[in-house]
């Protein structure tokens, strides 16, 4: 992935790769290695009872397996650890997939389901790498049901970066699209820009 993403503190970064570097030195050769380590710590931190803890565990145990079998980077993001939790991802493509198309309709502008105009504008980042942002409503179902979805499209020479997140409760919804433009607000082009970490989600 030629961009990069830093992600704020509000969010928990799922690696990618295994074996995975540790911030005591050696590494995590598997994400069940990573992942107890990490929720081992939080409740050290935060005092989870026993029935948050194994809830924290599963979330992020079921992001990471979306990661795996997505191919995507995930974030994960808690309102509260016993309350609603918001799952994102990042999938790279090859910049060919934009075709002749603008980053707008890379984010979902054009995309003919959604239900009413889309909300389109520009964005750019902190290190100003620019790209486009959509929020648009799509059914779920032939029920009625709507789902809210935001979409950050960037682009350079080789790549096509979606950084992607929905909802099926409105109000959620809501709740995720500040949290998401923080985390869209990282991402970079540059690898001199990005922060030192020894890890992420810690």
């Amino acid at each position: 992935m030629s961009f990069f993403i830093r992600h704020p503190d509000e969010w928990i970064g799922v690696p990618e790769r295994w074996p995975f570097p540790a911030a005591h030195g050696g590494e995590y050769a598997t994400v069940d290695e990573w992942l107890t380590a990490l929720v081992d710590e939080l409740t050290l931190l935060h005092d989870f009872a026993p029935e948050v803890r194994a809830r924290v565990h599963e979330l992020l145990a079921m992001a990471a397996q979306r990661g795996q079998s997505a191919r995507s980077r995930v974030f994960v993001a808690f309102e509260a650890w016993d309350g609603p939790a918001y799952i994102v991802e990042a999938v790279a493509y090859e910049r060919s997939r934009m075709g002749a198309g603008s980053l707008a309709d890379a984010a979902g502008a054009d995309d003919p389901t959604q239900l009413g105009a889309p909300y389109s504008a520009d964005f750019t980042t902190e290190d100003g790498t620019v790209g486009a942002v959509c929020v648009r409503y799509l059914p779920l179902n032939d029920h009625g049901v709507v789902y809210g979805r935001v979409d950050y499209a960037f682009a350079d020479d080789d790549e096509l970066l979606i950084l992607s997140g929905g909802e099926i409760d409105l109000v959620d919804f809501e709740k995720l699209k500040p949290r998401i433009e923080r985390l869209a607000a990282t991402v970079s082009a540059s690898p001199a820009s990005v922060s030192a970490r020894s890890r992420d989600g810690l």
